[in-house]
């Protein structure tokens, strides 16, 4: 063979081994923004009445296939045994890197009463191929709390404990709008909030830079942080007395928007721009929030020269924590009290985060793991209710 015919050979090796041109990136879960709780409904059970539950989900998946047609479908498993299948709808959003939402929400029987750990399957049908691949594996815990029936009686009630939802925290990045040149710059976290509580009081941000201070407008003060969404639990019981005690344990996600913002690369930036721009403060950041006084929550990250941000080492790598574009996982110093919050379970956190996942790269975590304040309250009732 001539080097004319061997080259021809070297070419079509290289084009059989190479992905075909404008292949499909294969879905997958943004864990920034992922909601698994239980919706419990009351129904006849044999002579009387109970609680049962089915599961409900808000997911937010990436990938440049995703169509019209095609589903996701909740496996709820437990070992071997299939506890219930459920499948949900998606939401297909176009543009550069196509986005759905997929929300089970109040669409299926009220079936289930197991507790414990569950593993929930994240199962992909492809509407054009009728493929179907488990894309996610969530393993969540359900506890059991207690609905008062009438004198001395209880039913048992379900919801997905949220204790590992506690260490996800990240802030986003969100590209310019069409009439702006900067982007957004928010952060968010999960929060253990009690009675029924929806926001942080008296709630500030404190940043600095290297020891300097980096200015807040007080005008964002006074909005800085709302509750996107919660998972709700509720305890109540007859105590001595014939009183009635309810207690709840709600898990926020909470929003902290302060006026940061970025240039994207190759950008000329607006002098008139009031708004605090990152990279005028490259550096080591460390930011606070706050609420009556106190820290809340402290993250550390990393502002370069230009502006950028790095992502951390557990969204690299095999195992990886997936984030939507433009986010970035933070670290985060827990105080050793929070006197609005009804739980903190370090022992959890060590183990995993966002719904069972386990720490790809727990070296890369060993400050963040190993400053974790002392255990206290707690995510259910530990005890049953005495009587019938």
């Amino acid at each position: 063979m001539d080097r004319w015919g061997r080259g021809l050979a070297l070419v079509a090796l290289a084009l059989a081994a190479a992905p075909a041109l404008g292949q499909p990136e294969a879905p997958w879960v943004d864990e920034t923004y992922t909601v698994l709780a239980l919706d419990n409904e009351r129904v006849r059970i044999g002579d009387g009445y109970g609680w049962k539950y089915r599961p409900q989900a808000k997911l937010r998946l990436y990938g440049s296939g995703l169509l019209y047609g095609d589903a996701v479908t909740l496996k709820l498993v437990r070992g071997r045994r299939t506890l219930g299948e459920y499948r949900c709808p998606l939401q297909v959003d176009g543009g550069v890197g196509t986005t759905s939402l997929s929300q089970c929400w109040h669409r299926h029987d009220a079936t289930l009463d197991v507790h414990g750990e569950i593993d929930v399957q994240l199962v992909y049908t492809s509407d054009t191929t009728d493929r179907s691949d488990v894309i996610h594996t969530f393993r969540v815990r359900v506890g059991r709390y207690w609905q008062v029936e009438g004198r001395d009686a209880h039913s048992a009630k379900y919801q997905v404990l949220t204790d590992d939802l506690l260490g996800l925290s990240w802030l986003w990045r969100a590209e310019p709008e069409e009439t702006e040149k900067r982007g957004k710059l928010y952060f968010y976290f999960w929060a253990a909030l009690a009675e029924d509580a929806s926001s942080f009081p008296e709630a500030s941000l404190r940043c600095e830079v290297g020891g300097t201070r980096v200015p807040i407008e007080a005008s964002t003060q006074r909005s800085i942080h709302e509750s996107l969404t919660r998972i709700e639990a509720r305890d109540q019981r007859w105590v001595r007395g014939g009183q009635q005690q309810i207690r709840d344990y709600d898990a926020h996600l909470i929003w902290v928007k302060p006026r940061f913002t970025w240039v994207p690369p190759g950008v000329e930036d607006d002098p008139a721009d009031q708004r605090v721009n990152i990279g005028d403060y490259p550096g080591e950041w460390t930011c606070s929030f706050r609420s009556e006084g106190r820290p809340v929550r402290t993250w550390r990250f990393t502002v370069d020269a230009e502006g950028g941000i790095p992502e951390h080492a557990v969204q690299q790598g095999e195992g990886a924590l997936r984030l939507r574009p433009g986010a970035i996982f933070l670290e985060t110093e827990f105080p050793r009290e929070s006197p609005r919050e009804f739980t903190f379970q370090p022992a959890v956190l060590r183990r995993q985060v966002a719904f069972g996942h386990r720490w790809p790269d727990a070296a890369a975590l060993r400050g963040m793991l190993s400053a974790l304040p002392p255990a206290r309250g707690e995510s259910a009732p530990a005890r049953a209710p005495r009587g019938r």
